[in-house]
C-alpha cells in the first residue's frame, strides 16, 4: 500500500495506520493526491453504518447517528477549521487580526452559530436522503471524496496565507500540480463510477464552489490556511448533500 495514501489516511481520519513518526516532510505533500481515496474510505464507512443501523432504528436516528460518525471518523479535523474561519474571516477587522483569530484555540459566538448552522443543515440532508436510499449511498460516498479534492486545488493552485511552522504548511509547501491532477483523475474516476454524468457535474459544482470560497477568503486575507482548508472541505460536503437532496 502507498505510503503517501497511509499518510494521508492518518491525516484525515482517526483509523490507526502502520506509519512511522520520522516521515519526511515532502511525503505529506504527496499524500494530497491521495485525499479523494481517504474520502471514499469515509464514505464507505458511512453507507455500512447506514445499513446496520437502518435494521433497527428509525430514520431520524439513523440521520443522527451518520452525522456523529461522521464527525467521529474525521477527529473533528474540519469542523474545528470550519469554527476558526467563522470567527476570524466574518468579523471586521484588519487582515492581520484576522489570521490571528483564525489561530486562536478558542472559540467564539460566530464559530459555535456557525457549527450550529451547518450540523442542522447537514442532518437536514441526511434525514431528507432516507426516503431515497440509491441517492443516499451516493451522496454519502460522493461528499467526502470531491470535499477532500476541494482541499487538495485549494492547498495547490492558492498562496499559503500565514508564514511559520504549521500543518497546513507543511501540506501547502510541498503540495504539487501532480497530486492535483492524480486527485482529479481519482475524484473524477470516482465521481463517474457512482453516479456517471450527475457524478462528474458534481464535481465541477464542487471545483466551482470552491474557487469562489477561496477567492472570498483572500479578500480577507493575504492567503489560505489549513482552518480554511477544513473549512472549504465542511462546505463542499454540505454543498454536495445539499444537492443530492434537492435532486
Amino acid at each position: 500500500m502507498s505510503l503517501e495514501f497511509l499518510a494521508a489516511l492518518h491525516f484525515l481520519t482517526i483509523w490507526p495506520v502502520p506509519l512511522r513518526a520520522d516521515l519526511p516532510a515532502d511525503i505529506w505533500g504527496r499524500s494530497l493526491a491521495f485525499f479523494p481515496l481517504v474520502g471514499a474510505v469515509v464514505g464507505a464507512c458511512l453507507v455500512v453504518a447506514q445499513f446496520v443501523m437502518g435494521m433497527f432504528w428509525p430514520p431520524v436516528i439513523v440521520a443522527a447517528g451518520l452525522l456523529v460518525i461522521w464527525i467521529v471518523q474525521t477527529g473533528a479535523l474540519h469542523l474545528d477549521g470550519w469554527a476558526d474561519c467563522c470567527d476570524g474571516l466574518l468579523v471586521a477587522r484588519p487582515p492581520e487580526e484576522r489570521l490571528r483569530i483564525l489561530k486562536d484555540t478558542h472559540i467564539g459566538a460566530f464559530g459555535v452559530v456557525g457549527v450550529v448552522a451547518l450540523l442542522l443543515l447537514k442532518f437536514a440532508c441526511l434525514q431528507g436522503l432516507m426516503a431515497e436510499p440509491a441517492q443516499m449511498r451516493v451522496a454519502l460516498m460522493l461528499s467526502p471524496i470531491l470535499s477532500r479534492w476541494a482541499m487538495v486545488c485549494a492547498a495547490v493552485v492558492y498562496p499559503y496565507g500565514r508564514p511559520g511552522r504549521s500543518l497546513g504548511a507543511m501540506f501547502a509547501s510541498h503540495a504539487s500540480r501532480r497530486s492535483l491532477w492524480i486527485s482529479t483523475l481519482l475524484a473524477a474516476s470516482l465521481s463517474v463510477l457512482l453516479a456517471g454524468w450527475a457524478g462528474l457535474a458534481s464535481l465541477i459544482l464542487v471545483g466551482l464552489f470552491t474557487v469562489m470560497v477561496a477567492n472570498w477568503t483572500l479578500s480577507r486575507i493575504p492567503g489560505l490556511t489549513g482552518d480554511v482548508y477544513g473549512a472549504i472541505n465542511e462546505l463542499a460536503e454540505l454543498s454536495v448533500l445539499l444537492v443530492w437532496a434537492a435532486s
